[in-house]
């Protein structure tokens, strides 16, 4: 490998390795990546370059979770994606998502316990995870079966397989397992894990060949997977001021239509988002900053589910974004932010979903909600998002 190669171009070999030439040419990538931060003129608040700094330290993590610890498809593991402290790429807030690498040759097995989440789906993917958008879904599960139990396996494999089966092929590189949840307090987590069938154990120890594709797939795939999410912002900040556009997403769960918005207010402002509630399996809404992070959704109330939202008497569900307590059940927090992203997500509607944004006075708030919306009180609401964060760090425990 030549030291002056690109990204684009580059292929790691072993005397890369050896020579230092690979790390060099991280660290060039590495450098090249501050123009999401430092070379976007939204950025330019304190705020938003300090978040900037943490984003690019978390691509830096991702890339390297993805392309090299968790690489090997005859070794894999369940491996949790994102965390309280690593939200990038649109997190879903109510979402637990694992994954793993495969060869879609192999069979694997998926057991364990299936937890209560009100979702739990099994998909299989193309290509790699760094090289989103460039990737699809080829199959899912959606109907997962347990025992008396609650016991659950899932298997993958070319061939068929009674019971819970997602059919592979030489396509399928790596699985997505998603736990949805709506109630945050009741539902548990599951308690799964993968294995290949017919793997010998110990494995072979880590050589330089090896390490030598892991590499080559950080340093070619990194930078595409930074700019594809500074594209996803970009088609946020495109729909109309009102509204959110609906879009479904091909790497996404399997009829899932994701809402892209944003909002644009001053201290003394509200947004109100109104949206009348679907009839599906699951809705939520979500805030994420500009660097399309979910915020933080452990310590704020910056996400609300069908199950957590307060609908007025017609079943409409109006959220209300403010800076201060607006002391409203559906309040969602922009954690300092007066501009940022509105996510909507709705699982198989039976009718396409609509909303609507305004912008009104934070004074004159109540002049444009229902007279039926409840208040709530500084006293309650610190014990709503002293549960919200017991629940989170429940679900999220290591």
């Amino acid at each position: 490998m030549s030291e002056a190669g690109t990204s684009e171009t580059l292929q790691v070999d072993p005397g890369a390795l050896m020579s230092g030439a690979a790390w060099r040419a991280l660290v060039d990538v590495m450098r090249n990546m501050e123009r999401h931060v430092y070379g976007d003129a939204r950025t330019n608040d304190p705020l938003l370059r300090a978040e900037g700094f943490r984003y690019l330290l978390r691509l830096l993590e991702s890339g390297h979770f993805f392309a090299v610890e968790i690489a090997d498809p005859d070794y894999p593991q369940l491996a949790r994606l994102f965390n309280t402290y690593q939200q990038l790429g649109n997190m879903n807030p109510d979402c637990v998502y694992m994954y793993a690498r495969i060869d879609g040759s192999k069979t694997y097995r998926i057991h364990g316990k299936r937890g209560s989440a009100r979702l739990f789906e099994v998909s299989t993917m193309n290509a790699h995870m760094l090289a989103h958008p460039n990737h699809k879904e080829l199959g899912t599960l959606t109907d997962v079966k347990t025992d008396a139990d609650g016991r659950v396996e899932v298997v993958l494999s070319p061939e068929p397989h009674e019971g819970n089966w997602l059919r592979t092929d030489a396509e399928a590189t790596w699985i997505y397992v998603r736990q949805y949840y709506y109630d945050w307090e009741a539902e548990t987590p599951a308690d799964v894990v993968i294995e290949r069938v017919g793997a010998t154990y110990p494995p072979p120890p880590l050589n330089i060949g090896q390490m030598a594709q892991c590499s080559s797939d950080l340093i070619r795939l990194l930078p595409g997977w930074a700019q594809s999410l500074a594209n996803f912002v970009q088609s946020y900040y495109a729909a109309p001021a009102n509204e959110l556009n609906f879009v479904q997403s091909k790497s996404g769960m399997k009829g899932l239509y994701y809402g892209k918005g944003h909002f644009d207010i001053g201290p003394d402002e509200a947004a109100i988002v109104e949206l009348e509630a679907p009839r599906c399996p699951y809705w939520s809404f979500q805030l994420m900053n500009h660097y399309w992070e979910s915020l933080d959704f452990h310590l704020r109330q910056t996400s609300l589910n069908g199950h957590q939202a307060h609908l007025d008497p017609h079943g409409v569900f109006r959220a209300v974004i403010a800076h201060s307590d607006p002391a409203v059940p559906n309040w969602l927090d922009p954690a300092g932010h007066g501009k940022g992203l509105i996510c909507a997500r709705v699982l198989r509607p039976t009718t396409a979903p609509q909303t609507r944004v305004r912008v009104v006075p934070l004074k004159d708030l109540r002049d444009h909600l229902p007279p039926a919306t409840p208040a709530v009180s500084r006293e309650q609401r610190q014990e709503l998002l002293r549960r919200r964060m017991l629940s989170v760090m429940r679900r999220f425990r290591e």
